[in-house]
Order: C-alpha cells, then structure tokens, then sequence
C-alpha cells in the first residue's frame, strides 16, 4: 500500500474541502486505484457519507475500471442519498457493463431534493447510454416506460 496516497486521502477526508495541491499530489502518485477502492470501503463502513462522496470524486478525477466493483456495490446499498449522484458521474466516466445492473435498478430512485425534471435519474440514462450495450440500451428502455 502506498502510504502516501493513504495520507492524501484520509486527508481528503478529515477536511471540509480540499486543495487542488492535494489533487496534484495523489497525481504524482501513479496508480491509486488500490488505495482509493480501500478507503471507499473504509469509509463505507464507517458510515462516512461525506467522506465516501469526496473519494468519489477522487475516483472521476482517477477514473481506473477496477475502481467499479467497489462503486456498484455502494449503489446498489443506497445506505445513503449523499454519494449517489456522484457515483453515477463516476460510472459514466468509467463504463463498464458490470454496472448495468445497478444503474438499471437506480433509475427507479428519487433523490430528496431533485427537481421535477429528474436530473438524477436522467444522469442514470447517460451513464447507460455511454456503456451503450444490449443490456444496458434495455435499461433505458426500462426509464422510458
């Protein structure tokens, strides 16, 4: 494990908001994907919502397709409202067919909050259309009807 990612992102964590210098950092780290997958799962577990949504954040930023199991699954938990959205950008800009599943069963979520033109689940159909296969143009077939 690459200590100093692990500092960086709990670092990401313990702040309100974090300096792009921070981004910058992790940058010259190389792959963190192992890291980051980790401290998701960390603070997951920890119930940490905020935390949870800032490393996702991270992860668009570092987008590395193994990053997606570990995303899915919190998805698919829905523990809490907080990191959904963020976590759908994530997919989108990570398409991969593993997560067709999820997606397909977040386009029934209402977001508190969400306007009335569903932003969120049109985020859903996005992220759908960007993995673009079979399974997933049924999905947004799915959010049509």
């Amino acid at each position: 494990m690459n200590r100093d990612a692990r500092r960086d992102l709990d670092a990401i964590c313990n702040q309100e908001s974090f300096p792009a210098a921070t981004l910058t950092q992790l940058e010259r780290l190389g792959d963190l994907s192992q890291e980051l997958a980790l401290a998701i799962e960390q603070a997951s577990t920890k119930k940490r919502w905020g935390c949870v949504c800032r490393l996702v954040w991270v992860a668009q930023r570092f987008p590395n397709h193994s990053l997606v199991p570990v995303l899915v699954r919190l998805l698919d938990a829905r523990e809490d409202d907080t990191y959904l959205e963020a976590i759908v950008d994530a997919l989108a800009i990570m398409p991969e067919s593993e997560a067709v599943g999820s997606l397909t069963r977040a386009i029934s979520y209402r977001l508190p909050g969400d306007d009335l033109a569903f932003h969120f689940n049109k985020k859903v159909i996005a992220a759908l259309s960007g993995i673009g296969t079979d399974a997933a143009i049924a999905g947004i077939r799915v959010a049509l009807n």
